[in-house]
């Protein structure tokens, strides 16, 4: 039997026990994002501020963006950079070289960085005044909307889970992780930074069903729930064509673009289990789904599939934008948003655009230093690569297996990577050479030709399904018509085969 005195002290020390367990469990503090307006109800600044662990060496080195995608220049956004002890609030030395920022402090030392970003210009977005108006951040006094890529940096040599959080801010915020109670569950640095944030005066909507939530700011042609509910049947069909588990979330924002006196606009970028729209207001419905399809896929094709070399990016989009463009047109078949003719139209609509456009016979890789240089060098990847990706995938079928197998492939290949710790590069002989093993020999022919020399697709350069044949448009346009005697309903069973789940 245990004497009281002797029980008494074991029970002082296991409770000293729990307690140190107590403490060590509360001294691994989560790293965090906090956002933050500078003053109340004002949105034209919002201050960020990083607290994490510094490094081992007594150093920690942040690399802000100066350029990504369209913009460039982004240290202009930021401003106000400081440094202090994340318990004490002592300021730390703060040394600048270009867009890197070098913190000195104690070795392992808790950190807080603290930086504002602000619009570099005055007023909203306008056309001919930025690249590509509301890509570069948009911070009013009743909203702002910003792309990680833009004003987040990274941290030299690791990249730290953080949690997301909101303060103050006027109406309520979201972003592309969920984050109930305006804090995120931890994620990568680099999730973070592949977000769209939307704060402020948007409305906000969550479909706890399916996962998915959506802002838009104003009103648009397509509801919130119509919305959700493209968003969410582009996800379960592509997952089965893909044969790749849906997300278990999605988000979707909207905001506006400036207007355009006699026409209309949508653009759409992607990002992690993410992607943004901006529109004019007089976009229509059938522009905003598309869009929607479009953006969805582009996390198969190609965020699933791993990490590209973005210097060279433009050279591949006849795949990354190509194909994404074909399957966009598949699921609008499949999910009866277009008939047949209309899948016709849009494909014919980019034959008829390569066909006049002056820059259909550029190389691919001059694309690399060229393609933001006009709508044509833009567009002339996506006209190509869709074209081939029909004539492609009939050829793979006929072999007996779909051009999705080849996605499936490459996101497959990708994983493995991913389970044994390593970031997975997706470069060009991956993607050739599971393109290659879905389609053969015809394959190699076809990106010699019409890719990488940029010879000129003409009705002979085709593969086609027997339902569908070329024919000459009274403008004189080879254009894709439906076969004579072609029962449409079968033709249009038999494009959609390439939507099959992967053998």
């Amino acid at each position: 039997m245990m004497k009281p005195g002797l029980l008494a002290a074991v029970l002082i020390a296991l409770s000293a026990c729990a307690t140190t367990a107590a403490t060590s469990a509360k001294a691994d503090p989560v790293d965090t994002l906090l956002f933050a307006p500078e003053k109340a109800d004002d949105l034209s600044r919002v201050m960020i501020t990083f607290t994490l662990d510094g490094d081992t060496d007594g150093e920690t080195i942040f690399d802000f963006p100066e350029r990504w995608g369209p913009d460039d220049n982004l240290g202009a956004l930021i401003s106000g950079r400081s440094a202090a002890d994340a318990a004490t609030g002592a300021a730390l030395p703060v040394a600048t070289n270009g867009p890197s920022v070098t913190v000195t402090h104690a070795p392992g030392q808790r950190i807080r960085l603290s930086w504002t970003v602000a619009q570099d210009y005055d007023g909203l977005p306008q056309w001919g005044v930025q690249r590509m108006p509301g890509m570069r951040p948009v911070l009013q006094p009743v909203y702002a909307s910003l792309i990680g890529h833009t004003f987040l940096p990274s941290v030299e040599g690791r990249d730290p889970d953080v949690s997301v959080s909101f303060d103050r801010i006027p109406t309520g915020a979201a972003f592309s992780q969920p984050s109930p109670d305006g804090t995120s569950a931890p994620i990568p640095l680099s999730t973070a930074q592949d977000s769209i944030y939307a704060l402020g005066a948007y409305s906000f909507a969550d479909t706890p069903s399916t996962g998915v939530r959506v802002a838009t700011l104003g009103g648009w042609a397509l509801s919130e729930p119509e919305i959700a509910a493209t968003t969410s049947f582009v996800i379960r069909d592509a997952s089965k064509a893909f044969g790749d588990v849906p997300f278990s979330q999605y988000f979707v924002a909207v905001t506006p673009l400036p207007d355009l006196p006699q026409s209309s606009s949508v653009i759409g970028t992607g990002f992690t289990e993410s992607f943004f729209i901006l529109a004019t207001r007089n976009a229509e419905a059938t522009e905003l789904t598309h869009t929607i399809v479009h953006e969805i896929l582009h996390e198969w094709i190609t965020r699933r599939m791993g990490v590209t070399d973005e210097a060279t990016d433009p050279a591949r989009m006849w795949f990354t934008e190509g194909f994404t463009e074909y399957y966009s047109q598949l699921i609008l078949l499949d999910a009866g948003l277009i008939p047949l003719d209309g899948f016709l139209d849009n494909l014919n609509g980019l034959w008829a655009a390569y066909q006049v456009s002056p820059v259909n016979t550029m190389p691919s890789p001059d694309l690399i230093d060229h393609v933001w240089d006009s709508r044509e060098t833009e567009r002339l990847p996506y006209q190509r690569g869709a074209l081939l990706a029909l004539s492609w995938d009939t050829t793979a079928l006929r072999n007996g297996r779909p051009l999705a197998d080849a996605i499936a492939a490459l996101i497959n290949r990708a994983d493995a990577l991913r389970e044994t710790g390593e970031t997975p590069q997706l470069t060009d002989a991956a993607i050739e050479e599971a393109l290659a093993d879905a389609i053969g020999p015809r394959f190699k022919e076809d990106l010699a030709a019409h890719i990488r020399k940029g010879e000129l697709l003409v009705a002979e350069s085709l593969v086609l399904p027997d339902c569908l044949r070329t024919e000459i448009a009274e403008d004189h346009m080879v254009r894709l018509a439906l076969a004579p005697a072609a029962d449409p309903e079968a033709c249009r069973a038999t494009l959609l085969k390439a939507l099959m789940p992967p053998v």
